[in-house]
């Protein structure tokens, strides 16, 4: 097994995925051709794909799936990075108990069940796969929407693979994703059963939260779920500052937002098993306060990650990437100077992410002349969105904060 490779990763001996319209992939991050709706856990975990896949990494190749790790364009850190430093003591287990064709015998310990669309917000990066919020205003406006694949029966199968983990001790953490956890009964009810087992003193727990509540129906995150886990980290979603994000997450009240994350910090600092973050979605709306969220963060010594909004392998006007190189260049390197100047372990990872932009290809670069018939194509549809969720705020005011912005903006001709 050749594990010394940079792009080896355990997670296809250790976790299991399902998203949130029913497809069962490697992990979130994952590039399937072609996506699996419910099947049970058994069938996937050995079945022909996470058995190639598995069958791949151990000979030191890179299996197509797994290419967004392989470019490491979007986070700081990468899935596989994540993986490894969680689980390298099982590589000898791995290497024992997995055949030549990718066939293991180990079970999954890492779960990551996105198992409904409920949210509260209307992210203007995000999709109705991952907001019921944005679902419901598309059908109001009658537009075009994804194909969904839910089904009541396949969650309450999918619940119970939960169950059964917990109850044969299969489970070391439980990651919290969606939609927006905090408002799925489901979550509630399975982490009061996973206490009231006693198993939640060894588990870890992650969440990828909106934080816009930290209650629900009388129960609070931390009183009643956090502090009876082994580890917990809540990754808080944030873009950017005040108005501009209230803008950018339609139905986001910063001061609530603001209040929460203070008192999670307040309730989480003297145990070092409970940990908080700041994940911000980098945008190009987004840019014009990130430096305010960066001081922020720095402020209140709360670690901020950034990553770049996720463009599916196709242009995204929403993306930093969408403004030319000479453009989002000193953008970005007032950014990095910026937070230089007031650097701290809180800081430094969103500092290193910032440099290593610099050296990304635009979206002018890479897709050259299409990438201007997609400009005004995206543009006309974030338009007509402005319509829909009025805000006091919007693009134009955003981008004439900088008048090179603005003009890029405003012209017929991409320069």
């Amino acid at each position: 097994m050749q594990q010394s490779s940079k792009l080896f990763c355990l997670a296809p001996w250790t976790h299991a995925f399902i998203g949130p319209n029913g497809e069962r992939r490697i992990c979130c991050q994952s590039s399937e051709k072609s996506q699996q709706t419910y099947s049970d856990l058994h069938s996937f975990w050995n079945g022909k794909r996470l058995k190639s896949v598995r069958a791949s990494l151990l000979i030191g190749k890179v299996p197509p799936e797994c290419n967004r790790c392989a470019e490491q364009v979007y986070s700081a850190d990468t899935y596989n990075h994540i993986f490894n430093n969680k689980y390298n003591s099982l590589a000898t287990s791995i290497i024992k108990n997995t055949s030549s064709d990718g066939h293991t015998s180990l079970k999954p310990i890492n779960f990551d069940y996105r198992l409904t669309n409920q949210c509260n917000l209307k992210c203007r990066m995000c999709s109705e796969l991952y907001s019921s919020a944005i679902l419901q205003e598309k059908k109001i406006f009658n537009i075009a929407t994804m194909p969904m694949n839910f089904s009541a029966e396949d969650v309450r199968s999918a619940h119970q693979e939960l169950i059964t983990a917990l109850s044969n001790d299969q489970i070391d953490e439980l990651y919290w994703a969606g939609g927006e956890p905090l408002f799925s009964s489901f979550h509630w009810e399975f982490m009061q059963l996973t206490i009231q087992q006693d198993k939640a003193k060894n588990i870890s727990c992650v969440y990828n939260t909106n934080l816009t509540t930290l209650t629900y129906k009388g129960q609070h995150l931390y009183h009643d779920i956090l502090k009876y886990f082994k580890t917990s980290f809540i990754h808080c979603s944030m873009d950017a500052y005040e108005d501009h994000a209230e803008y950018l997450r339609t139905g986001l009240q910063w001061n609530v937002w603001k209040k929460n994350i203070l008192e999670l910090k307040k309730l989480t600092s003297n145990n070092a098993h409970q940990h908080i973050t700041i994940q911000a979605t980098l945008t190009l709306p987004g840019l014009f306060s990130l430096q305010k969220l960066i001081n922020f963060a720095n402020e209140h010594k709360i670690i901020i990650e950034l990553s770049l909004v996720d463009d599916q392998n196709k242009p995204q006007l929403l993306s930093p990437l969408a403004l030319p190189k000479h453009i989002l260049h000193p953008i970005l390197q007032d950014l990095v100077n910026n937070t230089f100047m007031h650097l701290s372990p809180y800081t430094l990872t969103a500092f290193n992410y910032l440099k290593s932009l610099l050296l990304l290809p635009t979206y002018q670069e890479i897709f050259e002349e299409r990438w201007e018939t997609q400009f005004h194509i995206q543009k006309t549809e974030l338009l007509k969105l402005e319509k829909i969720r009025t805000h006091p705020l919007n693009l134009d005011k955003i981008f004439a904060l900088d008048s090179r912005v603005y003009k890029w903006w405003s012209t017929d001709i991409i320069e």
